[in-house]
């Protein structure tokens, strides 16, 4: 492994002292045994290595709430489930294909990222996350979501940017603390008229779609406040009601 120790990486305290620990861009292609002198480690940053699972310090991270292994080589997420203190989990951009049942394992999870992989499918046990605000799946291959999704009624952001999920459902609008949606390049024919009850909703991002029409309601709701359709030909957009309160910011080309 190219480099000393752990503990030649930390500066400014001592080493069982250590809440946050960065390794990113360090050619690892494992993490290092040594975490386990850590005990007070609760954020780790290991982004931009060739690290494929945590086989390696198996039981030194279970205390850990935040980590970030963004851009690397990890196929599967079931090194994971043993991390039950997990708040915030990232993995964009790994070789993850499938997301396991064992996800209900991760219950304080509120920050969910497994934005650009290959992911197809989310297991119904997706629902079971009860405390989950923010959940990412940005440009993997899901074509539908399920419908135990509308058991996270703390999501407040939820972005499916680059999914192709042509056919947006409904029960989405039961999603009722929701205030962030990203549907941007998803190849979208039409919007359902539901989408417009979400009372919360400060953004929604349909730009790159193929949509042709928008729920007339989406004009004079006071959600969303932001709307993006730009790239999408075929839409003409219309004036929104003079006394929409608050105004819509409406980014179209």
């Amino acid at each position: 492994m190219p480099w000393r120790s752990v503990e030649s990486l930390i500066t400014g305290t001592r080493q069982s002292d250590r809440e946050w620990l960065k390794l990113n861009k360090k050619g690892l292609t494992e993490l290092p045994g040594e975490l386990a002198s850590l005990p007070k480690l609760r954020r780790l940053e290991a982004f931009g290595n060739q690290i494929s699972d945590l086989s390696t310090v198996d039981g030194a991270l279970d205390r850990l709430t935040d980590v970030d292994l963004s851009d690397n080589i990890i196929h599967s997420l079931d090194s994971f489930f043993r991390l039950t203190a997990l708040e915030r989990l990232v993995l964009t951009g790994n070789q993850i294909d499938s997301v396991p049942s064992g996800i209900r394992e991760l219950a304080k999870l509120e920050v969910l990222a497994l934005d650009q992989n290959p992911i197809s499918s989310q297991p119904p046990t997706i629902g079971e996350l009860e405390q989950l605000r923010t959940l990412a799946l940005d440009y993997t291959t899901i074509t539908e979501l399920p419908v135990e999704i509308t058991k996270l009624q703390r999501l407040s952001a939820l972005s499916l940017r680059g999914c192709r999920i042509a056919h947006l459902p409904a029960f989405l609008a039961e999603l009722g603390e929701l205030e962030y949606l990203y549907l941007d390049e998803c190849g979208l024919r039409e919007l359902p008229p539901e989408v417009t009850s979400l009372r919360k909703l400060q953004q929604l991002g349909v730009s790159g779609n193929d949509l042709s029409t928008l729920p007339a309601e989406i004009y004079d709701m006071p959600s969303p406040r932001f709307l993006n359709v730009t790239g999408n030909s075929r839409l003409t957009v219309r004036a929104t009601a003079p006394d929409r309160e608050p105004p819509l910011v409406l980014y179209s080309d």
